[in-house]
């Protein structure tokens, strides 16, 4: 029997788009928590204006 350890998923607050924590490229630290993106455009465009994606 194998035992896989479960991914854990974010979702980036740019483009919703679900992303493995553990294979994301782009992160970032916003007001003590740390934000993942699928991508370089996601991340800037996060960094620009973070308040914009954020609830």
């Amino acid at each position: 029997m194998f035992w896989f350890k479960k991914e854990e998923v974010e979702t980036d607050p740019v483009c919703n788009m679900k992303v493995v924590k553990e294979k994301a490229k782009y992160s970032e630290v916003y007001n003590g928590r740390t934000y993942y993106f699928c991508s370089a455009d996601c991340k800037e465009q996060f960094t620009k204006e973070p308040k914009n994606f954020i609830a």
